[in-house]
């Protein structure tokens, strides 16, 4: 029997073959559902660079600058009208806090309300008003305080206000300190503890005690060498 000889193939035939694999048609995922395709498979990589030019051409044409320096404008809007319309804290409110904690002997609580810059002012006007209320205290005996405040002036459109301070045993019943006047009390009756404190709004809506003015009431003044 002869042996069964294969016929080899050349170069030329493995070129035609390299060909017809490429014209065999493929399946693409591109478009509606899949279809056949004829020919050689896409160069990925020239793809990737071509999708990446279009993204830095449609970055190069956002105005990123502009947009930042108007939602800059837009936000110094906003917080100026809410500092020109916006409702601004009631002084009452932070005066009473302010009593409070000058009558429960909490100078840090107090100091705490203090704007800035007055931390200190306001610490010195603690330990110049509180001593008298210590002796007051000692007169009354042992009886329940009343606390309330009276607010002489807001003026929010001026950032300042003023607001009297007034405590006394229930007993004689709350007065207003911006009418107690001790000279006038009657014989044997308790005399109030009242103080005047001065406040400045911020530019956030929210008020705060001004050491400094508040202090200056009750500071004692230097009279110079005639």
């Amino acid at each position: 029997m002869s042996a069964l000889q294969v016929p080899t193939r050349g170069r030329g035939s493995e070129a035609l073959l390299a060909s017809d694999l490429l014209k065999m048609p493929r399946r693409s995922a591109s478009g509606q559902g899949r279809r056949l395709v004829i020919g050689a498979p896409p160069d990925v990589e020239e793809e990737y660079r071509e999708l990446k030019r279009e993204v830095q051409q449609l970055a190069s044409r956002f105005p990123l600058r502009k947009v930042v320096a108007g939602l800059t404008l837009l936000l110094a809007l906003v917080m100026g009208l809410r500092y020109l319309f916006g409702a601004a804290e009631r002084l009452e409110l932070v005066a009473e806090a302010a009593a409070q904690a000058l009558a429960s002997d909490d100078p840090a609580a107090l100091t705490s309300l203090a704007a800035p810059g007055t931390t200190d002012d306001v610490r010195r006007w603690y330990d110049a008003v509180h001593p008298r209320l210590v002796q007051l205290r000692a007169q009354w005996g042992a009886k329940a305080e009343a606390v309330e405040v009276h607010v002489g002036q807001e003026a929010p459109d001026q950032q300042k206000g003023s607001v009297g301070i007034s405590i006394n045993p229930v007993s004689t019943g709350a007065r207003d300190v911006s009418l107690a006047d001790p000279s006038q009390a009657t014989a044997g009756a308790a005399v109030p503890f009242g103080e005047l404190t001065d406040w400045t709004l911020t530019r956030w809506g929210g008020w705060k005690l001004d050491g400094r003015a508040t202090y200056a009431r009750v500071a004692p003044t230097t009279t110079g060498a005639p």
